[in-house]
């Protein structure tokens, strides 16, 4: 038998039956365990290609998955591979960059369209200006462009993936398969209108199959490509799914790393035109507003209200009030969008609310269903659907007891689901990130930091950071800041590189934190201790000033967040 790459280096006599995610290598079922043994963090990060083409078969997401159904979703956590619940994901994020991407181009294109028209009259005396005010959209059109070009590529090798696995299906694919139609020459401004017209990711890759195929797989080329893995179905597959990881696997489709969020909005105002004088009606015809987002602070506190800090503007501020009690919810708030999400207060822990910036109300008050839910819980967002809800301290007034329940809540159906429970934890936590698909928790008051699969709902073994966290915040990018109290230390822990780097920090008498990057080369950790005093770190220059001086609130145990709009 001829030894091929997917044959393994230390038993040739075996083929390349299983690949483990976390470092993209493929093994026979001999190394397997050797591999297990040296990189015992790997245990839950392997698979065998028969259980990947299982459930490859299911793999396309159904409506209820999209409408997020999580008993679906939780149905198949037992049966359903690895490989497909990342990709799941993956799709799913996809779709809501490729949704995002279109309105924003057809907005763009709308803005376009309204000065377009305008200067059609003017078009002999003022083509040059026109190009002018019409640049700024076209660069960020580009942008969006760019993004979605990329999606569709990454969506491409996914849909192509399936499709060769279920050809692979038939066993009689040679005489009962027809020839692929030729592949359509459909271009990305084709990609939008489809985009924009299709009511789920299902029923755009139904209508465009053809457009998003990306090489023939007529069944002579499909006899070619496992004569050259030796007949083998399972090789062919895994050396399909082994290029996919190595060209996607550094990319990833969370907000954060969207060029949409570089991508201004813009206003086109007009009034009729008055001819006479020419230079001063064009000068004054028109005019193109790039509408740049204001970063604001809002900080809540002991008197049910809460203070919205303008950043952009000298840190004005302004007070709103509301029928809320925010104590006890410091690391219980989170930020999504132009809405801001607060959970379990300390006088009913059972309740959320949900705060606009946009119109500076709260717009919606929750229920969490449940007896034995805890208030000071700790709360993340995934970036697509779901904020989870951790821990927390249960209400009782002879000792202190912790909850190792975890929720979380479907921003579109506005309904909070039970998750699996976590182990024991130790204490309440004060900081939560979901990052790479894992939920990372910390601690209060001693060093532990917990890791929890949502692929797989299974938690990780905990291990200890070095640092004894009082208050914490992260950057959503694998980084805590953990100010510890007793010891008054500040710091940052990378929990991939478990790497401890020591900071310069000034605390407030109780330092509850918050993260906020300014821009690619600024970014700063607020502490709103009100009365306690305010202060502002620069993470780039390693030291803190005060802030918002002469704050009368008490800010103590209340949520603080930064958002922009």
């Amino acid at each position: 038998m001829q030894l091929t790459k997917y044959h393994c280096a230390e038993h040739d006599n075996r083929q390349h039956e299983f690949i483990c995610y976390q470092c993209n290598s493929l093994m026979c079922s001999r190394c397997i365990v050797t591999h297990s043994n040296e990189h015992p963090d790997h245990s839950l990060q392997y698979e065998h290609i028969d259980d990947i083409r299982q459930s490859l078969n299911n793999l396309y997401p159904t409506d209820s998955d999209n409408n997020n159904n999580t008993n679906n979703n939780n149905n198949n956590n037992d049966t359903e591979s690895k490989f497909n619940k990342n990709v799941r994901f993956t799709i799913n994020s996809l779709w809501r960059s490729l949704k995002t991407s279109s309105s924003k181009y057809q907005s763009l294109s709308t803005s376009e369209s309204d000065i377009t028209q305008h200067f059609d009259q003017l078009r002999q005396y003022i083509n040059n200006e026109e190009q002018k005010l019409k640049q700024s959209i076209t660069n960020d059109k580009d942008t969006v462009f760019n993004q979605m070009d990329n999606d569709l590529n990454h969506l491409k090798h996914i849909v192509n993936i399936v499709s060769l696995n279920n050809k692979l299906q038939n066993d009689n694919n040679n005489n009962q398969c027809k020839e692929e139609e030729e592949e359509e020459d459909v271009n990305t401004s084709a990609m939008i209108e489809s985009i924009a017209s299709s009511s789920s990711v299902q029923s755009f890759i139904k209508d465009n199959r053809q457009s998003l195929q990306l090489v023939s797989q007529s069944n002579n080329d499909i006899e070619d490509s496992l004569r050259q893995n030796n007949n083998s179905k399972s090789t062919l597959l895994l050396d399909v799914i082994y290029n996919y990881n190595n060209q996607f696997k550094t990319k990833t489709t969370d907000n954060k790393n969207n060029n949409n969020n570089l991508v201004s909005s813009y206003e086109v105002t007009t009034k009729p035109i008055d001819f006479e004088p020419l230079n001063s009606m064009i000068e004054q015809s028109i005019k193109l507003t790039k509408i740049e987002p204001s970063t604001y602070i809002l900080s809540t506190h002991r008197a049910k209200g809460a203070t919205l800090i303008n950043l952009s503007n000298n840190s004005t501020a302004e007070e709103i009030k509301a029928d809320f009690d925010f104590f006890g919810t410091f690391q219980s708030v989170v930020t999504v969008g132009e809405y801001i999400y607060i959970f379990g207060p300390g006088d009913n822990p059972n309740k959320w609310m949900k705060f606009s910036i946009k119109t500076k109300s709260i717009e919606h008050i929750g229920e969490i269903e449940g007896e034995d839910h805890c208030f000071y819980k700790s709360v993340c967002y995934d970036g697509l659907d779901h904020i989870y809800l951790i821990s927390g301290r249960e209400f009782s007034e002879s000792d202190q007891t912790y909850s190792a329940r975890m929720d979380r809540l479907n921003i579109n159906t506005m309904k909070i689901e039970r998750c699996p429970d976590l182990p024991e934890l130790c204490g309440y936590q004060v900081s939560s990130m979901i990052y790479n698909g894992q939920l990372y928790s910390l601690s209060m008051k001693n060093s532990w930091l917990y890791q929890y699969d949502l692929a797989t709902s299974k938690a990780l073994p905990e291990y200890y950071n070095y640092i004894k966290a009082f208050s914490a915040c992260h950057d959503n990018n694998g980084n805590f800041y953990i100010f510890d109290e007793e010891e008054k230390r500040f710091a940052r822990f990378n929990v991939e590189t478990k790497e401890v780097t020591e900071l310069s920090f000034v605390e407030p008498h109780d330092a509850y934190l918050m993260y906020h990057r300014e821009s690619p080369t600024s970014s700063f950790i607020y502490s709103m201790g009100g009365n306690h005093g305010n202060f502002k770190y620069s993470i780039e220059e390693n030291r803190s000033e005060p802030f918002y001086p002469n704050d009368k609130l008490d800010r103590i145990c209340c949520a603080s967040a930064v958002i922009k709009f």
